[in-house]
């Protein structure tokens, strides 16, 4: 998951940059990290990605790239969260 999610968060970044987004592009990157986020159980990250899909719905760059961020720091915090919890099973 933490591969796959590190790639589709560059890749969205990437997109967001470009001059003209193809928001059908941006659509199906985020619903295959909605997928993949819902199937691991990371329940921010899938709505994150909910929010994202309805901004690029309605064409809006700036929020989408406001959720860009949120999920960046999400995906932090539980890439953080899983580190930690490895370290203390591995403790036991």
């Amino acid at each position: 998951y933490f591969e796959d999610a590190s790639k589709k968060l560059k890749q969205l970044g990437d997109l967001l940059a470009q001059g003209n987004i193809e928001f059908s592009v941006l659509d199906s990157v985020v619903h295959q990290f909605k997928g993949s986020s819902a199937s691991f159980g990371a329940a921010e990250m899938t709505y994150l990605c909910i929010a994202m899909r309805e901004h690029g719905k309605n064409n809006d760059v700036a929020g989408c790239v406001a959720e860009l961020g949120r999920m960046e720091e999400a995906f932090g915090r539980l890439q953080r969260t899983l580190e930690e919890y490895s370290r203390l099973e591995a403790h036991r």
